[in-house]
């Protein structure tokens, strides 16, 4: 009975401070969200679809009885138009939420994110947030698509190498039926080109050269190249983000995806509150709802899409998407090292050299 006793002197203040932990919490949150429908009215600049976005946005406002303000944009605009609205001294968005990783990290990194650790951001993977400021909200592969009408399937090249020597080996058949961002348009594009030379290195820039000896088609969005290969005016697109291929091949048969062998990139699409946000609070009770489980779950059900929070019985999650690619499996992380070509000496150095392998000229 004595040590029962013992037990319980020794063991009450920690149960003590734990349900005190849980009721300031539970009455934080409780404040926030009346703050949030105080306020009413949310503001996102997003490049994600917003088709994409439509369930998650809905489920948002039903539950808090905040308006959502959904305004999808190209990633470059989505930033000059952000940094215009600073200027002005009249701030619009409350979040920015982009797949231009390196312009989310650099916006973090110049002053312009609100510090905020989401709800129940302890059950989130440790490399989810950067600084408390960026958060990853989903993850996605980076693929080739290509047209199941046009390539037979012992033509498929499953690898960079694969695709290279294609092209050298049948260079009339594919000019101009190649397509692949514009990285001097494409935030996005100028990004997975940064990782590609990252991690392939001096084969990177070989494929590019064939690329210019194969007139490849430059656009400003995967959304482009995909519609081009489904007119069958391209027979495969390089560097495709993996939802919309995946959308699109599921609506389309005549499309086929390929994750490459050599390594797939998986790119995170970033969401930041702005520390201009007009409507703050708001702001906060969007990124908990993205990062709650509800929200991860919605996200997941588009194809392609993986959630950061671990889903259990769901093949939809980052760990999944790891036992998917295997060895080709090259996740982008947030972090400090997405600045490097965002240097203007290092950024414009790697588009000379870009144009100059190419042959394109801006």
């Amino acid at each position: 009975m004595q040590a029962w006793r013992r037990y319980w002197v020794v063991a009450l203040p920690f149960v003590a401070l734990a349900l005190l932990f849980f009721l300031l919490q539970h009455n934080s949150r409780d404040r926030l969200v009346s703050r949030a429908r105080g306020e009413g009215h949310l503001v996102i600049y997003s490049v994600t679809d917003s088709v994409v976005a439509r369930p998650l946005v809905a489920a948002f406002e039903a539950r808090y009885g905040v308006r959502v303000d959904y305004r999808e944009m190209n990633s470059i605009v989505l930033q000059q138009r952000f940094l215009e609205d600073v200027r002005q001294g009249t701030p619009v968005a409350d979040v920015l939420w982009s797949s231009a990783m390196d312009l989310q990290i650099k916006l973090a990194n110049d002053g312009h994110a609100a510090a905020y650790s989401p709800y129940d951001a302890q059950s989130l993977p440790p490399w989810a947030g950067y600084q408390q400021q960026v958060w990853v909200t989903s993850f996605e592969p980076v693929v080739f698509v290509y047209n199941r009408e046009l390539l037979q399937p012992h033509e498929v090249p499953e690898s960079r190498l694969a695709l290279r020597q294609m092209l050298q080996r049948h260079p009339g058949r594919f000019q101009r039926r190649i397509s692949s961002y514009d990285i001097e348009r494409s935030a996005v594009g100028f990004n997975f080109f940064a990782q590609d030379v990252r991690v392939a290195r001096e084969e990177a820039w070989r494929l590019q050269r064939q690329f210019g000896r194969s007139k490849v088609r430059l656009h400003g969005s995967s959304a482009t190249m995909l519609d081009e290969l489904s007119a069958g005016q391209t027979l495969l697109a390089y560097n495709v983000i993996g939802s919309y291929a995946a959308e699109r091949a599921g609506k389309d048969p005549r499309l086929g995806v390929i994750y490459p062998h050599d390594y797939t990139l998986v790119m995170g699409r970033l969401a930041l509150i702005s520390r201009y946000a007009p409507h703050p609070s708001a702001a906060k009770l969007w990124l908990d709802f993205v990062l709650s489980e509800e929200g991860q779950r919605l996200l997941a059900r588009t194809p392609g899409t993986f959630s950061v929070r671990r889903l259990a019985s769901e093949a939809r999650d980052f760990d999944a998407l790891s036992r998917l690619l295997g060895d080709s499996f090259e996740p982008i992380f947030p972090g400090r090292g997405l600045l490097i070509y965002l240097d203007d000496l290092k950024r414009n150095v790697l588009l000379q050299r870009w144009r100059e392998a190419t042959g394109f000229k801006s």
